[in-house]
């Protein structure tokens, strides 16, 4: 075979056929590199870590939660819930009190500081976070003093229910 003939072979393949075959097939390719690169960046990727917990009755709790969204898209948590032997108590949502800070020099108050538990619906921009005190009251059970680990169900406006164990972190003084 000639030189000539490898290429008439070569040229016979480029019909307007094979070569609308071949668009097609490199465009439902980056269509699904596109779709799956948008479905991973986009999906609710929420990260939540209790840094810091406050217990000082076995009905109440008192936790310094970190919420960090790792999607790109904003979430919102309309919820968090604890599960403590099947009963599941909610939070306080309406912000209150949940520490007060006083510092004073010889007797006189110098400030006063009033932290307030974060308010409900927890509103999170995309690739970005937010912390807070959330408030927990529980009547109807009681949380055992040497527990290091809690069970959450948290509520967003993406999905179903989060349910995870999270550890709780450092005590609050």
């Amino acid at each position: 075979m000639h030189f000539s003939e490898y290429i008439e072979k070569l040229l016979s393949l480029f019909t307007r056929d094979n070569i609308t075959l071949i668009l097609a097939i490199f465009g439902s390719l980056g269509t699904l590199i596109s779709w799956i690169f948008s479905y991973i960046s986009n999906r609710r990727n929420l990260d939540i870590h209790v840094v810091g917990y406050r217990q000082d009755t076995p009905h109440a709790l008192l936790l310094y939660v970190s919420f960090i969204n790792n999607s790109r898209l904003p979430i919102s948590i309309s919820d968090i819930s604890i599960k403590i032997n099947g009963i599941i108590s909610s939070c306080q949502k309406i912000p209150i009190t949940a520490l007060e800070e006083e510092i004073s020099r010889k007797g006189n108050a110098i400030s006063h500081y009033d932290h307030k538990t974060i308010g409900f619906p927890i509103s999170i921009p995309g690739l970005n976070g937010t912390s807070g005190y959330v408030y927990f009251s529980f009547p109807e059970v009681t949380l055992q003093s040497g527990a290091t680990h809690l069970n959450f169900l948290i509520s967003t406006n993406r999905g179903k229910v989060i349910e995870t164990s999270l550890e709780l972190g450092h005590h609050l003084d």
